[in-house]
């Protein structure tokens, strides 16, 4: 240890040129440009309480996310889910749902796979019910599986407005891949987090 210290401290005198990447905006006005041109693809945001018509909503994979199945009742909807368990319950009330292509998971019954993520990158929710395997006030929202984050992120990029449920267990629990920042959705929960967020919904205990 004593000899790396020694020649971490000397001058290092590199024998090669790195090949660096060319700048991505090569001026202020470009940087604009790239804003406008990705800002006419945000999912539009309406209000929900005077909203009419067809919805199109996602339910992820999970423990928690299963309850919110037992709430919907057949109307003029449609669902995606990639949760076995959930999709029996909507088959049962009869309403409109999509299973996404992939592999089963058999752990969690959820259906994971690249393809699964590329499809719903490309689907658009009304709104949108995802689980989580921890909350951290730094971390975010996280998971410890990089095909579920993967999966979270492409149908929260997608949705109008995200809900994400979690019991208090899951609060200062860091996993692995974090999939959304704590102002990214609304976090229904059964009691106050030991930090601060935008927005929550506590339903008791």
């Amino acid at each position: 240890l004593q000899e790396m210290q020694s020649r971490l401290e000397k001058r290092i005198k590199m024998e090669f040129e790195v090949d660096r990447m060319e700048p991505l905006f090569t001026s202020e006005a470009d940087f604009h440009e790239f804003e406008k041109r990705h800002a006419r693809h945000q999912v539009p945001v309406k209000d929900l309480a005077s909203y009419t018509g067809k919805a199109f909503l996602g339910i992820d994979a999970g423990s928690t996310t299963s309850y919110i199945a037992g709430f919907i009742e057949a109307g003029d909807i449609t669902l995606v889910t990639n949760a076995m368990n959930i999709f029996h319950i909507l088959a049962q009330k009869k309403i409109r749902t999509y299973i996404p292509n992939g592999y089963i998971n058999f752990g969690s019954a959820a259906i994971m796979s690249s393809e699964t993520s590329q499809q719903l990158a490309n689907m658009n929710f009304d709104l949108a019910f995802l689980g989580t395997s921890g909350i951290d006030q730094k971390a975010g929202f996280t998971t410890q599986s990089e095909l579920d984050a993967a999966i979270k992120q492409s149908v929260l990029a997608r949705s109008a407005r995200t809900f994400i449920l979690s019991e208090n267990t899951k609060f200062n629990v860091k996993r692995f891949y974090t999939f959304a920042d704590l102002d990214e959705a609304i976090l229904i929960t059964n009691t106050e987090p030991p930090f601060s967020m935008s927005e929550i919904l506590v339903v008791g205990s």
